[in-house]
Order: structure tokens, then sequence, then C-alpha cells
């Protein structure tokens, strides 16, 4: 199991700088612990909200000799995803009634294997109702759960949209071509949804998702996909490109926020 950490966002500051580190794709340094090791989980704790992200530490912790934070340690943390909705104090307090770190937080703590497992299945709850395959799937709760921890890791998106930047430039849908940075500026950046090409929801067994496994869609694109029946990516972009040798003229519909 990888070890968990829990950082603490203290400022106005700390947020923005998060939220800004997550829709680039960049990494960010926190102050974390010294025993943590690259590779390493984290989650970001803000006080009164709840948990607001979830990282990996990329660096190895290195000691600050000067300023307030002399003495402590900082390291890079990357494959930073915002949790949505983030996992608010209510759950939390639910979830982990006796766990006082909630009520007496430090800038970070690496909870126990059993604090662990509820908080993972907790940051990956909240994303179900937004995902078509688990919608469409007909499996018992219990065994759900244990799936997404172990298949459905947000730093999988988080590292599919950055290698698709790295080597296209954008995230551009591969049906239609949308790109949401290019329609709505900054505003759009880091913005799309991430498909299965097969559905988490049809499989008996734990398996093993690669890069290739994964397609960049737009929301319209990705829904039309799942409509009906499920439908490749290529098959769909046969049925608008004879849409548009009929000579239909397509307009795109106002898409949503991302999923992914």
């Amino acid at each position: 199991m990888v070890n968990l950490h829990m950082l603490l966002c203290t400022a106005d500051e700390d947020v923005a700088l998060l939220k800004a580190s997550a829709s680039s794709g960049s990494a960010a340094e926190w102050i974390v612990p010294k025993r943590a090791f690259p590779g390493d989980d984290v989650m970001f704790f803000v006080w009164g909200s709840g948990i607001l992200a979830m990282g990996r530490i990329q660096s190895a912790p290195k000691l600050q000799t000067q300023g307030q934070e002399a003495k402590r340690y900082r390291a890079k943390v990357s494959d930073l995803s915002l949790l949505d909705p983030p996992i608010s104090m209510g759950k939390l307090s639910e979830a982990l009634p006796s766990w006082a770190w909630l009520r007496y937080p430090r800038m970070y703590t690496m909870p126990s294997g059993e604090i662990t497992d509820v908080l993972r299945n907790l940051a990956v709850s909240p994303t179900v109702s937004l995902d078509v395959d688990l919608i469409e799937a007909q499996e018992g709760k219990a065994r759900l759960v244990q799936h997404l921890v172990a298949e459905r890791n947000p730093r999988l998106v988080a590292q599919k949209k950055q290698l698709v930047l790295e080597t296209e430039g954008c995230l551009a849908c591969e049906v239609c071509g949308f790109d949401f940075k290019e329609h709505y500026g900054e505003r759009g950046t880091g913005f799309c949804e991430v498909h299965h090409l097969e559905p988490i929801g049809t499989r008996i067994e734990n398996t093993t998702t690669r890069s290739e496994d994964l397609v960049i869609l737009c929301s319209n694109c990705h829904r039309i996909i799942h409509r009906g029946g499920l439908i490749t990516p290529q098959e769909l972009r046969a049925l608008l490109t004879n849409e548009t040798n009929d000579g239909a003229q397509p307009t795109a519909p106002p898409h949503r926020g991302p999923v992914g």
C-alpha cells in the first residue's frame, strides 16, 4: 500500500497555488514530513472546507535552512487533481469521528492504515455520480468501491492529460477536435474528459489501465459515445463525418465543465 500524507492549506494563497497547479498540470512545492518519499500519495486539507485535492510526492524532501520555514522540509507535489466536490468537514467527521487530527490539524500527518482506507474511499466516492461508466454498472456497492480504489485513480487521468499536452500541445477532443482552451481562453485550460475504451463497469475483475486505454473527449462526444449503447470513438467520428458529407452544418452546443 502506498503511504498517504495529509497536508494542510493555511491561507488563500495556498488554495490559489493548488488550483493553479492542478489546472496547468505543473508541480507545486509544499511543506511535507521528513519521512515522505517520492511516489507517496498526498491529500490537501483546508480548515472549514475539508479535503480539496489529491496529488503525489515527486521529489525527495529537502530541508529548509532560512526564513520562517527553517527546519521544515519541502518537496514537489505533482499529478494534482481537484476533488469535485471536495470532501466536506461533515463527511470527514461522520466517517472518522474519533480522528483527533481533524479537530487540531497540524502542518501534516500520516494517517494510520485504517484511516487511510476510509480517506481513499471518500476521495473516489464524490465522482461516482459524474461517471457514465459507473452509472451504467450493475455491481454491488461494496465491490464497486474497492474497484474504484484499485483502478479509478485520479492520477491516471492527470497523467493522461499531461502526456497528451506534452506530445500534442493541446487537449483537443479525439473525435471532433474541440479544444476548451481554444474556445474559452485561459478559463478552458486543462479542461477535457477522459474516456475509458473498456468501461470499468463491464470488467469482471481488477485489470491494469494503461495510457493508451484512455481517450481525450469533449463533453458532448463523451455523452454521445455512451448514449443508446457504447460505441467506439472511431464509430462516432465516422458518424460525424457522414453528417458533414451529407451537407449538414452541425453546430457545437454549449459544453459543460469536465469530468476528468
